[in-house]
């Protein structure tokens, strides 16, 4: 049967309300708990592949991750890690095929091979790597590098998944605004506009956690962070 116009959206009184609004909400979102255990697999990548490259492997590789048998999935970025967690087995196998079609496979094995054997219940282990030689102390300065959120690795991460919202069409902005200079965050942080382009970024990212563009449902930012105190316990 052929849906109404609004039959996607919630009736308040004599408004309807859209599904983005109504999921929408200002619930603060801390970066440092909730945020980095979604993205630090994207930094440890732009660090082995430095920014354009990596930026541009990477939106290659959500793009073309396999979503037909995953109901649940509806805009989520495949970007964020807790999502993995969504996809059916048939998924992930498909997804295994069209990366190892398009060579991506064999980069991400050799980049998240010492992450995947720090973080082996990782939402993305299924891409299974093996037994890495690589100095914990590489893993402890990417992850440094994030804790500061205006670094510029931190920047880049988060551009990654504006990036792809944009080439999946997904995400239009407002002419006048400086996100829609997105191009020119290249050059952070030394330009103004870059650093406009940069706060517009951490912004947007905050909200995905909440408008059905990320796995709510998931344990892994808990997960993250104890495993993390596991590996290397915090010296009071």
């Amino acid at each position: 049967m052929k849906k109404k116009a609004l039959d996607d959206h919630k009736k308040s009184g004599k408004k309807f309300i859209t599904p983005f609004n109504d999921g929408f909400n200002l619930k603060a979102v801390n970066y440092e708990s909730e945020t980095i255990p979604q993205v630090i697999w994207l930094a440890i990548v732009l660090e082995d592949l430095g920014d354009r490259i990596g930026i541009e492997f990477l939106n290659e590789m959500a793009k073309l991750v396999n979503t037909d048998n995953s109901d649940k999935i509806e805009m989520h970025t495949m970007l964020m890690l807790s999502n993995y967690e969504l996809l059916s087995m048939k998924d992930k196998d498909k997804t295994i095929e069209k990366w190892m079609k398009n060579g991506i496979l064999s980069q991400l094995q050799t980049s998240l091979s010492q992450f995947l054997n720090l973080y082996p219940m990782s939402p993305i282990s299924f891409i299974s790597t093996a037994e890495s030689t690589h100095d914990l102390e590489r893993f402890k300065s990417i992850l440094d590098k994030l804790l500061d959120r205006v670094s510029r690795l931190s920047t880049m991460t988060q551009a990654v998944i504006i990036y792809n919202q944009f080439t999946c069409g997904r995400l239009t902005v407002d002419p006048s605004t400086s996100l829609a200079k997105f191009p020119e965050v290249k050059d952070y942080p030394k330009t103004e506009i870059s650093k406009q382009i940069a706060s517009n970024i951490r912004a947007s990212i905050k909200t995905y956690h909440h408008i059905g563009l990320l796995n709510l449902n998931s344990n892994w930012s808990d997960t993250f962070w104890n495993q993390s105190y596991k590996i290397e316990p915090w010296i009071m």
